[in-house]
């Protein structure tokens, strides 16, 4: 177990996921499934497996031990409710928004009962809840989430902390959906010297915030920078998780669709062409990688006057998104 929270710390995920999935099968097989050594195993395990990228498999362990843990007589009400917040970021990233904002209300509802209004795990319960509304488009209640999760880390932390990089993260990427863009390129700038700062400019974790702000950055026509970030985004991301992690395929696409814009068209076929084969395959058929990169196919085939594959790839993403939003 103390390998396996080594591997996963260090970013070794293929090997931290192997080895807890080794080890559930170890502890079911002695104590039983249902036994508390076997759940209580759950939440660590699938949070690991997370940051490796099956989210599917992520939410089936932690659904798990939530059903579980809940039967249990003397239940820690505060556990259970961290766990299904959890859940609704996992459930988030598989695309499943609905669910993920049910689970996300509950477990504020069950922290505020339990430690107040003011929690700080009350907190990233909510910045979970105003990315999911995000999401969904009520761009009003996420912005009334991420306010009131502002105020508590505001009033629990030091000023330079990293989880108000957190925060800001979800607020400038909101601006940035509201067209707000002055103002979410200043959130975002923060948001990414704090993280630099905290985990150093090749981190994973910093690569998505990165990647954000060259978004930012294409919206103010600073093309050559917006292009550059990318880049370094992408190779940061593959170097620290894998091209097939959903993080790296986020960023690919993306970065594919900047060069669309930029008309770079067989560059940006090219990068689409690099995502590994069956990499999608893990992750829902309507996820939101599945609707943007059928979007990216679909434009490039479009700018090549492709008609008939410009059609078919976009209407099957009208399809997906129809499902996923």
């Amino acid at each position: 177990r103390g390998l396996a929270a080594v591997a996963d710390l260090q970013g070794r995920h293929a090997q931290a996921m192997a080895l807890y999935e080794e080890i559930i099968q170890v502890l079911q097989r002695r104590y039983g499934p249902q036994s508390p050594r076997a759940t209580e195993i759950l939440p660590e395990a699938a949070w690991a497996i997370f940051n490796g990228g099956a989210y599917r498999r992520a939410a089936e362990l932690l659904g798990q031990y939530i059903n579980r843990a809940a039967a249990q007589p003397g239940a820690d009400p505060r556990s259970l409710a961290e766990a299904r917040s959890r859940l609704g970021s996992f459930l988030c990233k598989l695309g499943d928004y609905a669910a993920a904002e049910t689970v996300t209300r509950r477990a504020i509802a069950e922290q505020t009962a339990v430690a107040g209004p003011r929690y700080m795990e009350t907190a990233v319960s909510r910045i979970i809840l105003g990315g999911i509304l995000t999401e969904r488009g009520d761009y009003a209640g996420a912005d009334a989430e991420l306010q009131a999760a502002l105020e508590i880390v505001q009033s629990l932390v030091a000023a330079g902390d990293p989880f108000l990089a957190t925060v800001n993260t979800y607020l400038g990427r909101l601006r940035m959906e509201q067209g707000r863009v002055p103002e979410g390129v200043a959130i975002l700038t923060e948001a990414l010297k704090m993280r630099e700062k905290s985990f150093g400019p090749a981190s994973g974790i910093v690569a998505y915030n990165r990647y954000l702000l060259a978004d930012a950055w294409q919206h103010l026509g600073r093309q050559a920078d917006a292009l550059a970030a990318a880049r370094a985004a992408l190779e940061a991301s593959e170097k620290t998780d894998g091209p097939a992690h959903p993080g790296a395929l986020l960023i690919r696409i993306g970065t594919a669709g900047l060069l669309r814009e930029q008309d770079a068209h067989a560059e940006a076929v090219a990068m689409l062409k690099a995502i590994p084969v069956n990499a999608l395959a893990a992750l829902p058929a309507q996820h939101p990688l599945a609707v943007s990169l059928r979007r990216e196919l679909g434009l490039l085939a479009l700018e090549s006057r492709d008609f008939t594959a410009a059609r078919v790839e976009l209407e099957q993403s009208l399809r997906l998104a129809q499902q996923c939003y």
